[in-house]
């Protein structure tokens, strides 16, 4: 694995659902600079790569997360990321800050970041384990409660699923 540089690990995982493939991208190391991660980095990426003209809610629209230069550091309210796409309500550039566990545990995973694109012919759902990412049919899951999706997600993958407290 490739040393971390200045909080990073120069490492975004890009899905794409029409194809089925993921791809690892590494950025010049001066966007990191200017962007710092988190919505700067996010609405980057939004901007350079998606039509102004995108229908929110067309495979053409990203749905991208993006963790910051301190997302994962031993500091309180170091849990966060960023959410952001073209958003369905206004039609504009949206990003949402979030909290929590799951910034953290992609950035220990060794991901910066993760651009999803495209549409998936059937249901599916990214599993990721350190730099081991699957695209994973969900139909099984497919209209399920919050609850009912971490059952079966917990029968699939066994110990590798564990809950946060």
């Amino acid at each position: 694995m490739e040393q971390e540089f200045c909080g990073f690990w120069n490492r975004i995982l890009r899905i794409n659902l029409s194809s089925g493939t993921t791809e690892t991208v590494r950025l010049d190391p001066k966007l990191y600079r200017v962007y710092m991660g988190g919505r700067n980095l996010a609405l980057h990426f939004l901007l350079n790569e998606v039509d102004p003209a995108t229908e929110p809610l067309s495979p053409e629209n990203k749905l991208i997360f993006v963790t910051s230069v301190v997302t994962g550091s031993p500091i309180s309210g170091q849990g966060r990321h960023t959410a952001a796409a073209i958003s369905p309500l206004t039609g504009g550039l949206a990003d949402s800050q979030c909290g929590g566990w799951w910034g953290a545990e992609l950035k220990f995973a060794t991901w910066d970041g993760i651009i999803i694109e495209g549409k998936a012919e059937h249901p599916v759902y990214c599993y990721i384990e350190d730099d081991q990412v699957q695209i994973l049919p969900a139909g099984d899951i497919w209209g399920k409660d919050t609850a009912d999706a971490m059952d079966r997600m917990k029968e699939k993958h066994d110990s590798k699923t564990r809950e946060k407290k």
